[in-house]
């Protein structure tokens, strides 16, 4: 008996989409070597600015790191030490990132001009691998030849992504992105039909290769992870459960073998009440309400990404409770969203997935979970925002130009999303260009930010501690620059305090003691601030030394004494300090204490002047003129540019008949403005 043939089911996936055939004037973009080349242009014309700038806002991260500068011989401790530290605390571990900064430094050294280039490579490198990613895993080109040149090209010149292009320190933002798109690729095909067992393990191999040295350079993987999980969910992969839900167990050792044995680096992080207030005892009324207010700033910033801010934190993202409007709001985007999310994956719509996985970044970074630094960040920006580009162009597509749409009502849809589109890329790369303008400089990026961030407590400690260090950079014959950089830095951090109702940041006050020392010679209210950081932070590397400085200028020479013993356990081989700490002892009269230490400051440091300077004081008060004058010569001699040292030793030789020498000792003092004076070295 014959067998009846049964039908044969078509099956269609989310990673199979239906191929759309159609015609169109806009049919010469098809090529993929020319969306690939107008991605390519577009992009390097809209970044290319960013050559001329400076370093930038927290560059020195980089730029300072003395271990970046000395060749691979420093290779071994980038690969044992946190990426940073702050606050006494060790902060990450990136050591690709850090090696890729050396290897360039080693090469190139330190051109501003040339870190900038290579992040605009990078970023193209890593923009061309999405477009593949578009198209051999997603297959967004089976849906319309023209999608992938629409989403990478929206996607490529999105201002969001100026904070990761143009900040050199950033660039492992960018690394750590192109591992993860190759670890993608490989992901893809671990689940492509007939792989012999060994072609799969190959390739789980490649996959978690890459996605630890996404890792290494920077841990933002997780939620990339998970939205690759949510592809294969879709397509079906669960039917398998042993090997699906063994790989997911994989993945997860992965994070939390790495996680284990850099515990010291990554779990240590405090994060301050200016930067998110969100802690584990937060009320969660207050916890969900600064969430989905964080939500709302996402959603907001990828249609309408203005105005751009270095820094967010507390309370540029207000923390208030899920019942207020704003908060309200969200919740009912995001669950209009979910909702059209469970549409769509019901009626296995194409959008399904890219809806899901930006979703799933958005739960991620919402401070839901774990608090996220500064609450909110464009840079976070850089992962997500390809998903919900790609979401939105499906979804455009799907309700005006699919179904049976006459030509003329397609022509005039394709019309109408033609000048938009047209609009909002010149729109977007306008702002980018001019974003870019803006990172010239810290100065230049903070001046311009500041007033968007009139209620952020960190933004404007950054704005007040960045212009103390340009005003101490100026020359001090620039005194009415300084002055002016000088006041700018006491009004941010005076506003910083204000702005921070229940923790201001501790160290605002420790740079507000600088800013008044250095800046204005505002003795007391340096004193006063030094002291409320102390009783805040009193174990801070280098108040100590900053105290005993400021009572020592106002000469309070007891109160000094403490702190000088203080600052030498701290740096027991500085110099300058161990002359201060033993001139001191000899203002307090003390010189059962001053003579050894003295006599231990010349042992140390036979060729500084700092010895020979105090001995000269302390002949001087015992009425020893001949080794006073033996002394403040050899202090001279070595390098000693102290006027009243100078101008006695001019005065003693004219007493004694000697006027070649006392010419000598007159000219010297002439060239003073010539001549670095270091410290205080006073008579």
């Amino acid at each position: 008996m014959q067998k009846k043939k049964q039908p044969v089911k078509t099956k269609i996936t989310h990673a199979e989409p239906q191929v759309t055939k159609t015609t169109s004037r806009f049919s010469f973009l098809y090529k993929k070597s020319i969306q690939v080349a107008i991605i390519t242009v577009i992009t390097f014309a809209c970044y290319f600015n960013t050559v001329f700038n400076e370093y930038s806002l927290d560059d020195d991260l980089i730029t300072d790191n003395v271990h970046l500068t000395k060749g691979f011989s420093e290779f071994k401790y980038i690969w044992t030490h946190a990426y940073a530290e702050t606050g006494g605390f060790q902060v990450d571990y990136r050591p690709i990132s850090l090696s890729v900064f050396s290897l360039e430094f080693m090469i190139f050294g330190r051109h501003p001009g040339v870190s900038h280039m290579i992040n605009v490579f990078l970023y193209i490198i890593c923009l061309l691998l999405l477009y593949f990613l578009s198209i051999r895993v997603f297959k967004l080109d089976k849906i319309h030849p023209i999608i992938p040149l629409l989403a990478l090209l929206l996607y490529s010149i999105h201002p969001s992504h100026t904070e990761v292009v143009s900040s050199f320190k950033n660039r492992d933002e960018i690394i750590s992105f192109i591992f993860i798109i190759c670890f993608a690729l490989f992901f893809n095909k671990i689940f492509e039909k007939g792989l012999s067992t060994g072609r799969k393990s190959l390739y789980i191999v490649y996959t978690l290769s890459f996605l630890y040295l996404s890792m290494l350079t920077k841990f933002t993987s997780p939620p990339f992870v998970g939205s690759m999980f949510l592809w294969a969910f879709l397509k079906g992969e669960y039917k398998k459960p042993k090997f699906f839900f063994g790989l997911v167990f994989c993945f997860i050792f992965l994070f939390l073998l790495h996680i284990g044995i850099f515990e010291k680096f990554l779990i240590h992080r405090n994060i301050a009440f200016t930067e998110n207030p969100v802690e584990s005892g937060t009320d969660i009324a207050i916890r969900f309400g600064v969430a989905f207010n964080a939500l709302l700033f996402y959603f907001k910033f990828l249609f309408i990404p203005f105005p751009s801010r270095y820094y967010y934190g507390f309370n540029t993202i207000p923390f208030e409770s899920i019942a207020n409007p704003l908060p309200l709001l969200s919740l009912l985007i995001y669950i209009l969203l979910a909702g059209l999310f469970l549409y769509s994956v019901k009626h296995k719509k194409n959008y399904a997935y890219f809806l899901g996985a930006f979703l799933m970044f958005a739960f991620f970074y919402s401070n839901i979970i774990f608090p996220y630094t500064g609450i909110v960040s464009e840079r976070a920006m850089l992962h997500f925002s390809f998903f919900f580009i790609v979401f939105v162009i499906l979804l455009i597509y799907n309700q005006f130009f699919t179904g049976n749409k006459k030509g003329n009502q397609n022509k005039t849809y394709e019309n109408i999303f033609a000048v938009l589109f047209c609009i909002v890329t010149v729109v977007y790369s306008s702002m980018t260009i001019m974003r870019n303008t803006q990172w010239k400089t810290s100065e230049s990026l903070i001046s311009h930010d500041i007033k968007y961030m009139e209620t952020s407590a960190f933004g404007n400690y950054l704005a007040g501690t960045n212009f103390y260090h340009k005003g101490m950079n100026l020359e001090e014959s620039d005194t009415l620059n300084k002055r002016a950089w000088m006041q700018l830095s006491l009004y941010y951090l005076n506003k910083s305090i204000e702005l921070s109702i229940n923790e201001p940041r501790t160290l605002t006050y420790y740079n507000l003691g600088n800013v008044y020392r250095y800046g204005f010679g505002d003795l007391a209210n340096s004193e006063k601030n030094f002291l409320i950081f102390e009783k805040l932070q009193p174990d801070y590397k280098g108040l100590a030394r900053e105290i005993a400085s400021v009572y020592f200028l106002q000469n309070k020479f007891q109160l000094a004494s403490p702190y000088y013993e203080k600052a030498i356990k701290e740096e027991p081989d500085d110099s300058e300090l161990l002359f201060y700490r033993s001139l001191n002892f000899f203002n307090v009269k003390d010189i059962g204490h001053f003579l050894p230490a003295n006599e231990q400051l010349q042992k140390r440091f036979p060729n500084n002047y700092y010895a020979y300077l105090n001995y000269g004081s302390y002949y001087l008060y015992i009425n020893d003129e001949p080794n006073a004058v033996k002394n403040l010569e050899l202090a001279v001699k070595y390098g000693s540019a102290n006027p009243q040292v100078l101008d006695y030793l001019a005065r003693y030789y004219i007493d004694k008949h000697q006027p070649e020498k006392a010419a000598y000792y007159e000219k010297v003092k002439a060239s003073i403005p010539l001549l670095k004076i270091k410290g205080n070295d006073r008579l």
